[in-house]
């Protein structure tokens, strides 16, 4: 898991709320007149074309106890208009960010593609995963699978991820956690539908990408997140779980 100042994400919740906006507004290009790294400026709503008190309402439906909600931060054309931190939640308080990694994960491959390190994003998985046959696709369909397929979780790999019921047993996310070798207990799905035909919230399929990214670039995902994403952009406080293998936990 992934834990960085919620003041400093990327993954910020950009709320799609017609606070003022016009269609005139939305079809206009936003070019930013400044780069957020160390921190994020800050403006009045309505300087960014919002309204406050239309803000103001969502901040308090978000403060609502029953969605336990511990802070949220909304930025418009690159400007922090509202923020509101509940509970014992701090703004300086390291957070564990949970799936928001796939977000991460998916930008590192844009990244890694960028640099050509990968050829894009219909490059098969199996030739980054030697027990997976490439040769044969109507044996194994894992030979299908492309890195698209992992960002979006439509691999067709097995898998069972039902979060209404903590059942380690059946939880095959729960189950690769404790087997504490992520990577390899990915590698070991079998194909069960055509990739791409069926979409599954799986927090597996993007830890697919963990290898792609460590074999690409020489080095794991982590460590080409800390030189290509997160110094350039100011987050020096993160931290991000491995595998027992070395594989860094891209899900």
């Amino acid at each position: 898991m992934m834990k960085i100042r919620i003041g400093y994400m990327i993954g910020v919740i950009l709320i799609a709320l017609a606070m003022g906006c016009t269609k005139t507004d939305v079809k206009k290009k936003f070019v930013p007149d400044y780069w957020p790294t160390a921190e994020w400026k800050t403006k009045q709503p309505e300087a960014v074309g919002m309204d406050s008190q239309k803000l103001q309402q969502a901040i308090e439906y978000a403060a609502t106890s029953k969605f336990n909600t511990e802070g949220i931060l909304i930025v418009k054309n690159g400007y922090i208009v509202g923020e509101a931190y509940f509970g014992a939640f701090k703004k300086k308080r390291r957070h564990i960010s949970h799936s928001m990694a796939k977000s991460f994960t998916s930008t590192l491959i844009g990244i890694a593609i960028d640099k050509g390190l990968i050829s894009g994003i219909d490059a098969k998985l199996c030739q980054y995963y030697e027990d997976w046959d490439c040769d044969d696709a109507d044996v194994d369909t894992r030979a299908k699978i492309t890195i698209r397929h992992a960002m979006t979780l439509t691999t067709g790999l097995e898998w069972q991820e039902n979060w209404s019921v903590w059942d380690p047993s059946t939880n095959d996310a729960l189950k690769m956690g404790a087997s504490g070798r992520f990577y390899q207990y990915m590698s070991d799905r079998e194909g069960l539908h055509e990739p791409g035909s069926k979409f599954y919230y799986s927090t597996g399929d993007p830890m697919l990408l963990s290898r792609v990214i460590q074999e690409a670039t020489g080095m794991n995902a982590f460590e080409f997140a800390k030189q290509n994403l997160f110094k350039p952009i100011g987050i020096k406080r993160v931290w991000w779980q491995k595998d027992r293998d070395g594989y860094t936990a891209t899900a």
